[in-house]
C-alpha cells in the first residue's frame, strides 16, 4: 500500500478573501513578465553597438568566437523575451476568464 502526503501548493486563503482571484496580483505578475521582456530587449539592443565596436579592434580566432557568442546571446535574449511575453499573455487570458467567471 502506498501512502500519499498531501502538500498544498498555495498557502491557506485568508478568511477575508474567500480564496477569490486577485486581479491586482495577476496584473502585477503580467506587468512583471512584460517588464522583464522589455529589459531583455533593451539590453540586447545596447550590446549590438558594443559588439560592432569590439569587432573593429578584436581580430583573429577569438574575435570569431566572440562574434558567435554575441549572436547566440542575442538569439537567446530574443527567445526568452518572446517566452516572457507569451506567459504575460496567458496571465492576461486568466484575468479575462476570471472577469467572465465573476460576471
Amino acid at each position: 500500500m502506498t501512502e500519499f502526503v498531501e502538500v498544498p501548493l498555495l498557502p491557506a486563503s485568508d478568511a477575508t478573501d474567500g480564496g477569490r482571484f486577485s486581479y491586482a496580483v495577476a496584473d502585477s505578475v503580467r506587468a512583471g513578465f512584460e517588464s522583464a521582456a522589455s529589459r531583455l530587449e533593451e539590453h540586447s539592443g545596447s550590446r549590438t553597438s558594443f559588439v560592432a565596436s569590439a569587432k573593429e579592434d578584436f581580430k583573429g580566432h577569438f574575435s570569431e568566437v566572440f562574434a558567435a557568442n554575441a549572436a547566440t546571446a542575442r538569439g537567446d535574449a530574443e527567445a526568452l523575451a518572446a517566452a516572457l511575453r507569451t506567459v504575460a499573455g496567458y496571465v492576461g487570458q486568466m484575468i479575462g476568464a476570471a472577469h467572465e467567471e465573476d460576471a
